[in-house]
């Protein structure tokens, strides 16, 4: 489950806590947004029986460090690391390009690890359907701006998009579409 909710970053000695008025978290965060929205992935890593959140700019960040912790030797913070220190568009170049030395550069990864992540993503990482994925949330963000300047409440907004069969379709006929559930 991902959530999304608006929070800012701030540095607390060498920690750094993602906070909002009601409770904080402390992550090693990666990201270059100092406020805004974030989107909070909670997990559970299994292996060391422990609980993290992970936190991102944006869904396509998201997406890139699901397939990144399904390779072994990966953990929780070198995915978390990839997925939002660098640029998808790199990625997928050093991945496309075979280019070790670009995820060598990743603390924690060596030259067996680097090869690993190549050969696991080699085809797998599509920028289209990421872009899809950012062109929706996007779209959403938009439509849930529009329609709660018009009065209407953000919740019901948000669970009628939860379920809504994206296509990309025009923004006013999703609001149509929205506002007759409402």
């Amino acid at each position: 489950m991902l959530h999304q909710i608006t929070w800012k970053v701030t540095k607390f000695q060498e920690d750094v806590l993602i906070k909002n008025d009601f409770f904080w978290i402390k992550w090693v965060y990666f990201g270059l947004q100092t406020q805004g929205e974030f989107f909070l992935y909670p997990f559970l890593d299994t292996n060391h029986n422990i609980f993290y959140y992970a936190i991102f700019d944006n869904p396509n960040q998201y997406e890139l460090f699901l397939r990144l912790i399904k390779i072994s030797w990966i953990g929780v913070k070198t995915a978390n690391y990839i997925s939002t220190k660098f640029e998808l568009e790199e990625i997928k170049t050093a991945i496309d390009n075979s280019d070790v030395k670009f995820f060598i550069q990743v603390p924690g990864i060596w030259q067996k690890t680097a090869k690993k992540i190549i050969l696991e993503l080699k085809d797998k990482i599509s920028l289209e359907d990421l872009e899809k994925v950012q062109q929706e949330e996007e779209i959403k963000e938009k439509i849930i701006k529009t329609l709660v300047n018009l009065g209407y409440s953000r919740l019901k907004i948000e669970k009628i998009l939860k379920d809504y069969k994206w296509n990309l379709e025009k923004p006013a006929e999703i609001i149509q579409q929205v506002i007759k559930q409402l």
